[in-house]
């Protein structure tokens, strides 16, 4: 087999590697303590943090090169630190330490990496979309005295 084939075959055995060991961590914690870490709920809130996080720092950066207030910069910060320290909280009060940190840990990775890939992709389906809906020509109806086949009565 050459490098590309091996390295597919890699990525393709990594990625059910991972996507099994989160199932599994799913179910644990679910039978253990009735609590699922991967719901759509914990999702929304993991992304708000990081895109907090993701802007906060943006807007820091920004307002330290041009000499301007970073104070807006840093509450955004606050508040990423705030939501994602939440986060943590109740996935250990909910669980116990080692499977609370160690989910939380895996939930901000995973969903972090989840919503760029959902950006981009959210991205193009919009340029495509806009694209078809550009090139859709109007249908005119030349028989109208019938309707799909049938003549009118």
């Amino acid at each position: 087999m050459d490098n590309e084939t091996t390295r597919a075959i890699l990525v393709i055995v990594g990625t059910l590697a991972v996507a099994g060991g989160l199932y599994v961590l799913d179910v644990h914690s679910y039978k253990r303590f009735q609590y699922k870490f991967f719901t759509l709920k914990s999702f929304s809130t993991v992304v708000a943090g990081i895109v907090f996080l993701i802007l906060g720092i943006m807007w820091r950066l920004h307002a330290e090169k041009v000499g301007q207030d970073q104070s807006g910069g840093i509450a955004l910060i606050g508040a990423a630190g705030c939501v994602l320290w939440w986060v943590l909280f109740r996935n250990i009060t909910k669980t116990n330490l080692l499977v609370g940190l160690g989910g939380s840990i895996v939930q901000v990775v995973l969903f972090a990496v989840l919503a760029y890939v959902g950006i981009f992709t959210a991205i193009l389906s919009v340029i495509f979309v806009g694209v078809i809906i550009a090139f859709i020509q109007p249908v005119y109806i030349v028989n109208r005295g019938s309707v799909w086949g049938r003549p009118k009565k």
